[in-house]
């Protein structure tokens, strides 16, 4: 250990350091272009300095540390307002939801309503429809009827003005009206 002796403040100051210290020292000393002792008297005389740049830098700390707690309440207050003015949002779009929601069932329940009262009509129309044809049917078979009627009362017709032909022409008498309505019964 060497002790080194450094006129600071034209007080003396004696220091006893270590051989490696020492060499660093002198390393030091040689990059910075001073002597050995000039070097010592600068950290002696600037050892407060530190002391001084700390406090300067908590007090920017401090100071940042205020502004960034500012900031911060500034941003969560916009944040806040943000999420506050989405969930309005959110529920504006789900009432109009629920509104378009409710306007369609409606109008699905008028559309079913109508479409049961059409496919109803529907089928009261194919019951009419096919009233309608048995009837037709009933018709062709009563006009089949008739039409055979008629022709088996034609040919009863023609019969009986053929026998009352043969008949006159053997008593010589046209009475051929009064004869038909008694074989008709009129």
């Amino acid at each position: 250990m060497q002790v080194v002796r450094v006129l600071c403040d034209m007080d003396q100051i004696t220091l006893r350091l270590d051989e490696d210290v020492l060499a660093s020292v002198e390393e030091e000393a040689e990059e910075s272009d001073t002597t050995r002792t000039e070097f010592l008297r600068n950290v002696v005389e600037s050892r407060h300095e530190g002391k001084r740049i700390r406090d300067s830098y908590e007090e920017q700390l401090e100071s940042l540390q205020i502004e960034h707690g500012q900031k911060l309440s500034e941003l969560e207050a916009e944040h806040e307002q943000e999420v506050n003015r989405l969930e309005e949002k959110v529920h504006e779009l789900q009432a109009e939801h629920e509104q378009e929601m409710s306007e369609l069932e409606t109008e699905h329940e008028q559309e079913v309503s109508e479409l049961r009262d059409c496919i109803d009509t529907l089928r009261e129309d194919r019951e009419e429809k096919i009233r309608l044809e048995a009837r037709v049917d009933q018709l062709e078979r009563d006009l089949e009827r008739v039409r055979e009627e008629r022709d088996s009362a034609k040919a009863r017709y023609n019969e009986a003005q053929g026998k009352l032909k043969v008949r006159n022409s053997s008593d010589g008498q046209d009475d051929s009206r009064g004869l038909l309505a008694r074989l008709f019964g009129r």
